[in-house]
């Protein structure tokens, strides 16, 4: 394996790291929830473990309940535990592009129609 500097990863990685962030606000704010403060520059796209954690438990007990968003999100909530652990050979750099490009621009061109 080769060495990549943290800048590097930072600047290819930080598109899915601002809509992780903005996700979360997103839905704060319509919980009414109060938010002190947003980071939206970070290292990683991935959710992080806790993040993943939570959801892995909650999602299994809210879709028994008929839950449709808890139905939907337990098989990201899989497919992300997975690449979770392919950090260390970079997966969340496809994730983060597929995230924070390949999205962006499927929502765009779906509003122009």
């Amino acid at each position: 394996m080769f060495f990549i500097p943290g800048p590097v990863i930072a600047a290819l990685t930080f598109p899915g790291v601002i809509i992780h962030e903005a996700g979360h606000l997103f839905f704060c704010r319509l919980f009414k929830l109060q938010v002190f403060d947003v980071c939206f520059f970070g290292m990683h796209a991935f959710p992080s473990t806790t993040d993943l954690s939570h959801l892995w438990a909650d999602a299994p007990r809210l879709a028994k309940k008929g839950n449709l968003l808890a139905i939907v999100s337990l098989p990201l909530a899989a497919v992300l535990v997975v690449l979770n652990y392919a950090r260390v050979i970079w997966a969340d750099l496809g994730y983060g592009i597929a995230v924070g490009v390949l999205g962006p621009i499927a929502i765009f061109k779906a509003l122009a129609r």
